[in-house]
C-alpha cells in the first residue's frame, strides 16, 4: 500500500503535502547541535502542520536523541539528508554515537 501510494504521488495521481525542507533542516540541525531544548517549545499543531506525516516519525527520533544525550555528548558517524520533491518527502539517515 505504501509503495502504491508513493507511486501515485510521483505520477501526480494522488495529493501530497509539499516538501518542507526548512522544517527538515530545523529538526535535523537541532539533533546535530546536541541541544534538544528547542523541541520542548514545538507545539503539536505547529509540529504536525510543518512536518506533515514525517512529524510522527520525528517524535521517535527526538526520544532516541534524548535518551542518547543522557550518556553525554554525541557525534554523528553517519549524517545524510536528501529531498525528493516528486514524492513530497525528505529522507534522512543519522547514526549517532557517544563522543
Amino acid at each position: 500500500m505504501i509503495v502504491k501510494g508513493i507511486q501515485a504521488i510521483a505520477d501526480g495521481k494522488a495529493p501530497s503535502d509539499p516538501l518542507n525542507e526548512e522544517w527538515d533542516k530545523l529538526v535535523l540541525d537541532t539533533f546535530r547541535s546536541g541541544d534538544l531544548t528547542p523541541a520542548d517549545g514545538w507545539e503539536n499543531g505547529w509540529f504536525v502542520a510543518e512536518g506533515g506525516s514525517a512529524a510522527h516519525e520525528m517524535r521517535s527520533w527526538i526520544a532516541a536523541y534524548a535518551a542518547l544525550s543522557t550518556a553525554g555528548p554525541y557525534r554523528f558517524a553517519v549524517d545524510r539528508y536528501w529531498a525528493v520533491e516528486k514524492w513530497g518527502a525528505g529522507f534522512a539517515v543519522q547514526a549517532a554515537v557517544t563522543a
